[in-house]
């Protein structure tokens, strides 16, 4: 009896040996959590139309994040862009200085057809100890994925996203300084997105060539619509410019279909506050193409 108690205790112990050796044990303290919240449009970084936060706790200084995500549109036909160029620094805008020394993307599968799946890897750099990320007792807001664009086909959807865990290597984690690699607790997220302001008109009919009107009614008070055309699909953006040249408004900024489009203003800025009367500019961006107008408001 006890010769079988003690081959079943050093049977646990190889186990337990062999387990610590790959994974260091469980602890609460180290997790990943995605903002569950989008943000659109975004001003920082100005290329991004939306930004996932990238929550991290860790109980020990960690050497490298692995992030793989697999984001599956749950309704709506709601789906995210990822950012170009698609290296770590083109999709990732870091908010802390460490793990940014080796740094890669997997976005081969990354197809524009939901589900997609990616990976971003932060490491840091050997020669230099600042670079790995020190213990920290709080979240903290760790990279924020960058998104291009949104698509709905609806007034609304949303969009899930989930650790890929395809096999016991491809899940999020952590490794500590010696190499260990850590089991992090992970807390998906399901983004609601809402549909553009930008609507189709002359629906079905395909412009030759870029084309940005003048906005009706000019002046204007309360609203004003302004029409452009798009003769290939794309990212365009439409933004409202104050004397001085600083941005007061961004009307649009997202991927668009090609089509003639209609969008209306109501006079304010990018803080909901009503602009105040005098002389302004709007200015479309598309494929290459570029121009500007003027308007009226008056109060």
């Amino acid at each position: 009896m006890q010769k079988n108690l003690m081959i079943t205790a050093l049977a646990l112990l190889y186990l337990a040996l062999c387990c610590t050796s790959v994974w260091a044990q469980v602890d609460p303290r180290d997790s990943v959590i995605l903002e569950s919240k989008a943000v659109a449009p975004s001003a920082n970084p100005p290329d991004a139309a939306v930004l996932m936060g990238v929550w991290i706790t860790n109980k020990d200084t960690i050497s490298e994040f692995k992030l793989p995500l697999d984001e599956t549109s749950l309704s709506g036909g709601a789906y995210l862009f990822l950012s170009y160029p698609r290296t770590f620094t083109g999709v990732v805008n870091p908010q802390t200085i460490t793990l940014q020394w080796l740094t890669d993307l997997t976005s081969n599968q990354y197809d524009g057809v939901s589900p997609d799946r990616f990976t971003l890897i932060g490491d840091y750099n050997p020669g230099d100890l600042t670079t790995a990320e020190p213990p920290n007792a709080v979240r903290k807001l760790f990279w924020q994925i960058k998104f291009d664009t949104v698509t709905v086909s609806g007034p609304s959807g949303q969009v899930l996203f989930d650790s890929v865990r395809n096999n016991p290597s491809d899940r999020i984690e952590f490794r500590d300084l010696s190499g260990t690699r850590v089991q992090v607790h992970f807390l998906n997220s399901v983004f609601t997105i809402t549909a553009s302001d930008v609507r189709e008109i002359h629906t079905g009919i395909v412009p030759r060539e870029y084309a940005l009107s003048q906005n009706y009614p000019n002046p204007f008070n309360a609203n004003t619509r302004i029409v452009f055309a798009l003769p290939e699909a794309g990212r365009a953006t439409l933004e409202a410019f104050n004397l001085l040249g600083q941005k007061v408004g961004t009307l649009v900024d997202e991927y668009l279909s090609a089509g003639t489009k209609i969008v209306s203003w109501n006079g304010r800025d990018n803080r909901g506050a009503p602009v105040p009367s005098g002389v302004y500019f709007y200015q479309l961006r598309a494929g290459g193409f570029k121009e500007t107008k003027k308007m009226l408001v008056l109060k």
